[in-house]
C-alpha cells in the first residue's frame, strides 16, 4: 500500500520538480502545501470532533464515577452519549491512521526518488539499469556505508553528468578548433600519397571520436532525466544528518522541524489544560479519568519524538517536508479554533 501512495506522489513530486526549474526543496515545500490542502476537510472534522469531545468530558466522568463498577454498562452508557453528541469515538484513530500511512508513504518516496519520481523501474528499462550499474558499484565500495543507496546513487549521477558535460563541451572546441586550422591548410597544400595516406587515418580518428561523442551524448540524455537537483538555499537535501555530522548544516532544518513540534506541542495541552481547568471547578474529587487524561497527554510527545528521531537518520528532503507540513498544521488549527469559536459565540449569543 505505501508503495501505491508514493508512486501517485511521486508522479506529483516531479511534475512540481520540473515546473518549478527543476528545485527539489521548493517541490517539497508547494508538495507540502497542496497535501494539506488535501487533508483539510480531515483535519477540520477531527478538530470538531475534538471540540465536540472535550464538551462532554464532564458527562464521561459522571458516568465514570456512576458506573466505575459496572464496566459494561458505562460501555453503554458512553456510546448512547456519543451518539446523541453525534461524535465517532473513532475518528481521533482514523486520523491517526491516515498521518502515518501518509508519514511512511512520503519516507520511501523521498529515500527512494530515482524509484518514485523518475520511475527508474521496469516500466523504464533503460533508466532503470543505469541506476543499478550505480547501485552495484555502490555495494561494491567497501568506503561507503550509507543506508539511502538512491541518495547515494544520485550524487554519483550528478558528477558524472558534469563530468560528461565538460567532456563533450571541450570536444565540441576542438572540433572547431580542428575545422578551422583544416580549411587553412587545404589551400595551403597539395595532395599527395603521404597526404592521402595521413587524411585516411584521420578520417578514421573522426568516424572514432563521432562515434564516442554519439555515446556520450546519450549517456548525457539518459543521466539527466535521472538527476535531481537537491540544492536548496546553500542546503543539500540528499544529506542525511547522522551520516554527515561534522556539517553543521545538516542540522538546520531538524531544529527548525523540533521547535515546530513543540509549538504544536504547546497548543495542544494549552487547549487541554483550559479544559481540565474547567472541568476541575465542576468537581470536588478526582477520579480514574485523571490517569487517562495524563495518559493522553504523554501521547501527545510519541508522534513528534518519533518523526524528530527518523528526521536525524534520514535525506534532509524528509525532514523540510515535516517541518512545512508542521507549521502549516499550525496554522491551520489555530484558524479552525478561531472559526469554530466564533461560530460558537454567534449561537450561544
Amino acid at each position: 500500500m505505501f508503495g501505491l501512495i508514493s508512486n501517485i506522489f511521486g508522479y506529483l513530486l516531479n511534475f512540481l520538480y520540473e515546473i518549478l526549474n527543476n528545485n527539489f526543496g521548493f517541490a517539497i515545500i508547494v508538495f507540502s502545501i497542496l497535501l494539506r490542502i488535501i487533508l483539510l476537510p480531515i483535519t477540520i472534522k477531527q478538530q470538531s470532533s475534538m471540540k465536540k469531545t472535550n464538551k462532554i468530558q464532564g458527562q464521561l466522568k459522571t458516568l465514570q464515577l456512576k458506573y466505575k463498577n459496572n464496566p459494561e454498562m458505562l460501555n453503554k452508557e458512553t456510546m448512547e452519549l456519543y451518539k446523541r453528541e453525534k461524535i465517532s469515538p473513532f475518528s481521533g484513530c482514523l486520523s491517526a491512521i491516515v498521518q502515518i500511512v501518509i508519514i511512511l508513504s512520503v519516507f520511501y518516496m523521498v529515500s527512494q526518488p530515482l524509484t518514485y519520481m523518475k520511475k527508474a523501474n521496469d516500466s523504464h528499462p533503460e533508466l532503470k539499469n543505469v541506476v543499478e550499474e550505480y547501485k552495484n558499484e555502490i555495494n561494491n565500495d567497501n568506503n561507503n556505508k550509507t543506508r539511502y543507496i538512491e541518495i547515494a546513487t544520485i550524487a554519483r549521477i550528478r558528477d558524472d553528468y558534469n563530468k560528461i558535460n565538460e567532456q563533450l563541451k571541450n570536444e565540441t572546441n576542438q572540433e572547431n578548433n580542428n575545422l578551422n586550422n583544416n580549411s587553412e591548410n587545404t589551400e595551403a597544400k597539395e595532395p599527395d600519397n603521404t597526404e592521402n595516406s595521413e587524411n585516411s587515418k584521420e578520417n578514421s580518428q573522426e568516424v572514432e571520436q563521432k562515434e564516442s561523442k554519439e555515446d556520450l551524448e546519450k549517456r548525457k540524455e539518459l543521466l539527466e532525466k535521472l538527476n535531481i537537483n537537491m540544492d536548496f538555499i546553500g542546503l543539500d537535501l540528499s544529506k542525511v544528518p547522522s551520516e554527515n555530522l561534522n556539517d553543521y548544516k545538516v542540522y538546520i532544518i531538524p531544529i527548525l522541524y523540533v521547535i515546530s513540534s513543540f509549538v504544536s506541542i504547546k497548543l495542544n495541552t494549552r487547549t487541554q489544560s483550559k479544559k481540565q481547568d474547567k472541568d476541575s471547578k465542576d468537581r470536588k474529587e478526582p477520579d480514574e479519568l485523571d490517569t487517562v487524561a495524563q495518559m493522553n497527554k504523554s501521547m501527545l510527545y510519541v508522534m513528534p519524538i518519533m518523526t524528530v528521531s527518523i528526521a536525524f537518520i534520514a535525506p534532509l528532503g524528509l525532514a523540510l517536508y515535516w517541518f512545512i507540513s508542521n507549521a502549516l498544521m499550525i496554522g491551520e488549527r489555530i484558524i479552525i479554533e478561531k472559526i469554530m469559536d466564533n461560530k460558537e459565540d454567534e449561537k450561544n449569543a
